[in-house]
């Protein structure tokens, strides 16, 4: 097997144009993914070991003409569990984030304890190419996040807005979705505050699954949201995990 790479590699070096080569032969994207960091590591003079140390299946997917190379091990953590209601039924939630600390963190972890203590509903429509999420969230507790004027100075406020959209993208590639197919909403569409009930719709196009590997399949499985429709569930509930963390005024600074 070490010769046989071996000549592939010195094929690469005198073809002049290695990735197109590589690209041509007719083997896994595990061996092709291989042979392009050997190749580089080669000419270069580094090592490229820690990103080819993954378990990813690059089989399991179709990255041609991406040229993979490896892949990025980020953290993913538990921030909370929830119990709120999908459909009318009942479901418990890890919900996981990849790694993150400090400020928002603790806002986070702030939201997670306003929801622990409140009736989450959460409502899934149609879904045929759309999301059309909608969740009533009645508070026992921590009714300062109900003042009327909270969520419009979040949503007139650029620096959230930018935090919020780089804080979704890392979700949606947590959950393998395409973060720029469908565009990702960083407010709802709808927001009313009814007594102590708060609701919060959001409708927008539903993401393209750029990954589909063992890795993202977990993730979904503890998600609760291996079928399609949850997906605009979960995603509902991280946008709105952001917002209370940020609407409350006990939030952590």
């Amino acid at each position: 097997m070490e010769s046989n790479i071996d000549f592939l590699l010195e094929s690469l070096r005198k073809s002049g144009k290695p990735f197109e080569y590589i690209n041509e032969l007719k083997l896994s994207e595990n061996l092709r993914a291989l042979l392009r960091r050997l190749y580089i590591q080669s000419k270069e003079g580094i090592s490229l070991s820690a990103i080819g140390s993954t378990i990813l299946d690059f089989a399991e997917g179709d990255y041609e003409g991406f040229n993979v190379i490896g892949a990025l091990q980020i953290p993913i953590g538990v921030i909370g569990v929830l119990n709120l209601f999908i459909n009318n039924e009942k479901t418990e939630i890890y919900v996981v984030a990849p790694f993150i600390k400090g400020r928002l963190l603790n806002r986070l972890r702030d939201s997670i304890l306003i929801l622990e203590s409140s009736i989450v509903n959460i409502g899934i429509k149609d879904y045929e190419g759309v999301c059309n999420s909608d969740a009533y969230v009645t508070f026992s507790d921590h009714k300062d996040v109900l003042d009327p004027l909270v969520f419009p100075r979040l949503y007139s406020d650029p620096v959230f807005l930018g935090v919020k959209h780089s804080y979704m993208a890392l979700i949606y590639y947590m959950l393998g979705l395409d973060a720029f197919s469908a565009g990702i909403p960083v407010a709802p569409s709808e927001y009313t505050i009814n007594g102590d009930t708060l609701r919060y719709k959001v409708i927008h196009d539903a993401p393209y699954q750029l990954l589909n590997n063992t890795i993202t399949s977990e993730i979904r499985e503890l998600l609760k949201a291996v079928e399609k429709p949850y997906i605009c569930a979960v995603l509902l509930l991280y946008s709105l995990i952001f917002d209370l963390g940020h609407a409350s005024p006990t939030a952590k600074t």
